[in-house]
This record gives C-alpha cells, sequence and structure tokens, in this order.
C-alpha cells in the first residue's frame, strides 16, 4: 500500500471520529483513544426515565461482574448514586472493557458479541408522607462501541418504613414449604453511625429448583452443565426503603428484581431417568446478599436498598423423582424425528425474554443486619435461556432400547427452544 493511500485512510478516520465526535460528544473520543491503546472500551448509556408526580427521587445504578469486566471484590460496583425530581431522564454512562465472546444475529446481519454486563437500577421517590420505589435487574447486549438501553420506572407505593415493628421481620412471600438459607455477613464498612453511610455483604448456599427431565421407555436422560462458559437465569429479589435510622427494609417491601445469570462454576450432569420416570432438577445455587444505607443529609433520612441475587450454580442435587411423564398419543408436528441413538439437546438462545420457567423455589433467608434480625421467603423461578454469550445447559439422551432403526421423537417443550424441558414420544 502506497503512502498516499495511506494517508488518505489516516484522514478519513480522522475525519469520521470528527463527525462522531459532533454527535457523541466526549464519549467518543475516549472510545478512540482506547482502541489507538489497545485497550478498547465500550459506553453503556442507561437511560432511566422517571414518570412525573412522585416528588424527589434517588436513582441508583450498580454493575454486577463479568469475566471480562470484573469488579474488586465478586459483588456488585457503584455505577452512580444521585438525586433528581421525578418527571425526568436520569443517563447513567458506564464505561466498559469492550472483549469479543461470539456472535449474535441482529436485524443488520451477524454481529460480534462483546462482554454484555448486567445492571441494578434503583429508584426511590419521597412525596410528602408516600414513599415509592421501583428495582429492576437489566440485562444488556453489546454488540457495537456505543449501547443505549431504556429502563422505565415503574413506581410502586410503598407504607413508610418506619411502621415496621422491630423484632422479627418476617414475611411469607412465597408458597410451600421454603428450603432454608442463611446469609453469612462476610464484610461492612464499619459500624452503623447515624448520619454516616453504611454497607453490608454476605452470601448463601441452597438447593434451588431448575427445571423439570422427562424420560420414555427404551430412552434414558440427564441435565447437565458444563462449567464455565454456560449459564441459566434465575430470579433475584430486591427491597428498596426510606427510613430514619440504620435498619433492614420491611418485609412487605421486597420484591423481585427479574432474572439474573447464575454462572456454571463446574462441569457436571445428573443421575439419569428412565422407563417414563418425570424429575426435579435441583441445584446448588450460591446467592448474594447486599445492603446499602445512603444517608440524605437534605431530608436527615436514609435510602435504603437490599439486593438478593444468585452468583453461580456450584453442582447438582440427585434428581426428585415426581412420578410418570406421559406422552401425548402422537407426536405434535413440530416434533424432531423419528431418531436412533444417544444425542445432547441444547436451548439455543439468541433473543431476551422475560418469562419464568413453571417450576419455582422457596427460599426462607435470614440474616441480621445492624442488629435486626430479619426472615423472608421468597420464590426463586428459573427463566428461560436467552443468553448468547453463555451456552445452555442440556439434556443428554441415550437410547437403550437395543432397536437398529428410527423410533423416538423429541421436542422442545411447546415447540420452545429457549425452554429447558424436552418432551418425547415412541
Amino acid at each position: 500500500m502506497s503512502k498516499g493511500v495511506i494517508v488518505l485512510l489516516v484522514a478519513a478516520v480522522l475525519l469520521s471520529v470528527a463527525v462522531l465526535s459532533a454527535q457523541y460528544g466526549d464519549d467518543i473520543q475516549l472510545l478512540f483513544n482506547s482502541w489507538l491503546e489497545g485497550k478498547p472500551k465500550a459506553l453503556v448509556k442507561l437511560h432511566i426515565h422517571i414518570p412525573s408526580g412522585y416528588g424527589n427521587c434517588s436513582v441508583i445504578v450498580h454493575r454486577f461482574p463479568t469475566k471480562y469486566n470484573p469488579t474488586a471484590d465478586g459483588y456488585t460496583t457503584l455505577i452512580h448514586r444521585g438525586k433528581s425530581p421525578s418527571g425526568r431522564t436520569v443517563t447513567v454512562k458506564d464505561v466498559i472493557n469492550m472483549y469479543q465472546v461470539g456472535t449474535v444475529e441482529s436485524e443488520e446481519g451477524e454481529r460480534h458479541l462483546y462482554d454484555s454486563p448486567e445492571y441494578y437500577v434503583g429508584v426511590i421517590c419521597v412525596n410528602k408522607n408516600d414513599v415509592y420505589s421501583f428495582s429492576k435487574i437489566v440485562q444488556t447486549i453489546i454488540t457495537k462501541p456505543i449501547t443505549d438501553v431504556d429502563i422505565h420506572a415503574e413506581l410502586k407505593k410503598r407504607s413508610r418504613a418506619e411502621d415496621r415493628q422491630s423484632g422479627s421481620n418476617f414475611a411469607m412471600l412465597a408458597s410451600s414449604e421454603p428450603v432454608s438459607c442463611s446469609i453469612t455477613i462476610s464484610e461492612t464498612s464499619g459500624d452503623p453511625i447515624y448520619g454516616q453511610d453504611y454497607w453490608a455483604k454476605g452470601y448463601c448456599i441452597t438447593p434451588t429448583k431448575l427445571t423439570y427431565l422427562n424420560s420414555i421407555p427404551g430412552l434414558k436422560t440427564a441435565f447437565g452443565i458444563t462449567g464455565l462458559d454456560s449459564a441459566m437465569y434465575l430470579e433475584g429479589w430486591v427491597a428498596a426503603c426510606y427510613a430514619t435510622n440504620i435498619k433492614p427494609c420491611p418485609s412487605s417491601f421486597w420484591d423481585s428484581a427479574g432474572k439474573k445469570l447464575a454462572i456454571a462454576v463446574t462441569t457436571e450432569k445428573s443421575d439419569y431417568i428412565s422407563n417414563g420416570q418425570r424429575a426435579v432438577v435441583w441445584g446448588n445455587v450460591y446467592y448474594q446478599y447486599e445492603y446499602y444505607a445512603w444517608y440524605d443529609s437534605d431530608f436527615y433520612m436514609y435510602f435504603i436498598y437490599e439486593i438478593i441475587y444468585p452468583k453461580d450454580i456450584r453442582g447438582l442435587h440427585p434428581l426428585q423423582i415426581i412420578g410418570s411423564y406421559t406422552p401425548p398419543s402422537s407426536p405434535p408436528p413440530y416434533a424432531g424425528g423419528p431418531f436412533k441413538g444417544d444425542r445432547d439437546i441444547y436451548f439455543p438462545a439468541d433473543t431476551l425474554t422475560d418469562i419464568k420457567l413453571p417450576v419455582s423455589t422457596s427460599i426462607s433467608v435470614s440474616y441480621t443486619i445492624a442488629g435486626w434480625p430479619v426472615s423472608i421467603s421468597i420464590s426463586v423461578s428459573p427463566y428461560k435461556a436467552e443468553s448468547p454469550q453463555y451456552k445452555s445447559p442440556y439434556v443428554s439422551i441415550i437410547d437403550i432400547s437395543g432397536k437398529n432403526y428410527g423410533w423416538y421423537y423429541w421436542w422442545y417443550k411447546d415447540d420452545d427452544p429457549l425452554n429447558y424441558e424436552i418432551e418425547f414420544y415412541g
């Protein structure tokens, strides 16, 4: 390539940067400099839309850690914490490492996929004596240097935090007999002192239902996870409130914050079932807990928020047999087959949904914050597979029939490849 062509290419690049800088301001210059240094960055812009009529609001954004955008201690990192009148849009910017992890289909065709973090977004508004809050775990799909994400805060009215009775804070938010998860508080910011910010972090490990598993006579089946490159979504929970001192939020303030990626940290396959058995797959899930009390000197009050979320799946439990699987009288038209032999079936995921799977675990969570004992019960559901960054779990099929021809059919439940359940006919 001649020097003249190189000069023209450099000039074209610089002109493009100038044009983009006029549109995006200093953001594009920061990203361009990072690419020149060989450490490319991406910008995530979270546009948090707050409806009007709710008084003054606090807006909080944390980023969850990923492999290529880790945090200092493995918990979330604070990206933004500030105040805004309601009726406005607050834009929070986060610069992340731009590390390619695969490809994804888009309206423009196949595009590179980069490490895509999750965020916790919280909004707490106070209007006279009324308190309103919104909390959500937000997913991103990063395919370009600048990604815009719109979040509409759907505020829910709360009773005042001071109305809670002292002592035990117990509420049954889930049905059925709960499994126990006693949180160990592993670190705090110090002693809770009035007028100062305070935080605490901890964890617990407990069994959680992941999906159902089916079999028919002549086939045996198992459920598997494949280590750090695989994950599935499980439910996270958040409470947010406003109080005069450092204390837990009232039990009635706890709400589902939606799906959160739980990374598999082991490669493991469940036991096999066969002969028409149906089973529940349980996994050992590591949950993290975070508590924050942010002192507002304008109102002499605390904005408080608490988060319980799955971090990873640490292994599978023995299957819980729950009866027999009844296949249909004939396979549906979308069934694949007939098949013979063995196979592993994954659940392809290249979209984002907020749909839960029809299985949940009641978890009794207990901990102590600033001398306040807390006991709540939450319902954790898995969500449909939808992360293009990670592999899904899989179902292993072994043909034990001894037949030498294609004889069985299989299909995703309801013809939905994002559903973790496989069905059979044969």
